[in-house]
């Protein structure tokens, strides 16, 4: 997977917003990330308070 940010929007954003780029449920982030400790390849960064924030990108197949 190749992933792609905007430089005009944040670095690293909540798990709705995540979740909301890449047109999924944030149910669908957090599921993944438990199974597999990653949402394709793209690693949250856990905060003190338990949130996680994530890199802002979307996560684009690759051509082959």
């Amino acid at each position: 997977m190749k992933t792609e940010s905007s430089a005009e929007t944040p670095e690293r954003v909540p798990t709705d917003i995540f979740a909301a780029t890449n047109h999924v449920t944030p149910e669908t982030i957090i599921k993944r990330r438990s199974e597999t400790g990653s949402y394709f390849g793209v690693q949250a960064r856990k905060l003190a308070n338990n949130r996680l924030d994530w890199p802002n990108v979307a996560v684009v197949k690759k051509a082959q």
